[in-house]
């Protein structure tokens, strides 16, 4: 993933933001933060406006994630250690994954070949109040409709 992190708004588009500098790149020490990058590309975006979400000052990208998952949002954010390392995101998912950010999130190319991911579902605005799954796939597999037999 060459990007910083990419959103997947409800209705299935995909945003990317900023430019990923691996930790062992000698570049590394010009990169801005995943919050700058986030507050000065998604933030002022047509799309995140239009769509009426919202970015609270006063917290963190962070603690900002809960709400906008709250809000509908998937975010992923590239955490990747270096160079020659697998590809390592740390992906925030509401609970409940709109038909479209399903179908978005099974065609997109760079999330189907993160080798590890470290998925998230908030059940509260709480940073630390969260479900944790094994891979995206896991992820859709719990929010299909259990059979009954």
């Amino acid at each position: 993933m060459k990007e910083k992190g990419m959103i997947i708004y409800e209705d299935g588009k995909v945003q990317s933001f900023g430019t990923y500098f691996y930790p062992d790149e000698p570049m590394r020490m010009f990169a801005t933060s995943h919050e700058v990058d986030f507050i000065s590309e998604i933030v002022p975006s047509a799309l995140f406006r239009t769509l009426g979400y919202t970015y609270n000052f006063n917290l963190d990208l962070y603690h900002n994630i809960p709400f906008l998952c709250f809000d509908g949002l998937v975010i992923a954010l590239n955490k990747q250690k270096s160079t020659i390392s697998p590809t390592e995101c740390l992906i925030y998912v509401p609970e409940c994954l709109t038909e479209e950010q399903k179908t978005s999130i099974e065609e997109n190319q760079t999330l189907s070949n993160i080798e590890i991911q470290d998925v998230r579902e908030y059940h509260s605005y709480d940073y630390n109040d969260y479900t944790k799954h094994a891979s995206l796939k896991d992820y859709i597999a719990s929010k299909k409709p259990q059979s009954k037999i």
